[in-house]
Order: C-alpha cells, then structure tokens, then sequence
C-alpha cells in the first residue's frame, strides 16, 4: 500500500469514528477527532494527488458523504 493510500485510509477510519461520535452525541471527542483529521487532510493534499487516485478517492468518500 503507498503512503497516500494508507493516509486516506487513515482519514476515511476517522471521518468514519467522527460519525459514530457524532451520532453518539459525544461532541468534545468530534472536536479532538476533527483537529486529528484536519491535520492529516492538509498532509495528504500537500502535493497534488495523480490523477490515478482521483477515482479512488472519490469511490472510497462516497460511503461516508451522503
């Protein structure tokens, strides 16, 4: 696995975690979860992503993003 596929698996694992404690109402942990993957999305969109992850990306967001 490359280094930018395990990094969006990395935020799609904790978008996902930020959903579950969002519908568990635990929003001081949506907060300290948000910092996390804020950080990581500005990592991951340092450099322009190939256009070869573009479809990936998008197919691996949909579940999360309705």
């Amino acid at each position: 696995m490359t280094d930018k596929a395990q990094a969006l698996q990395q935020l799609l694992s904790l978008s996902r975690t930020m959903l579950e404690k969002a519908h568990e109402e635990s929003w001081d942990e949506v907060i300290i979860l948000e910092a996390e993957r804020w950080a990581l999305v500005r990592l991951f969109f340092l450099e322009p992503i190939q256009q070869a992850y573009v479809a990936g990306v998008i197919k691996s967001t949909g579940g999360i993003v309705k």
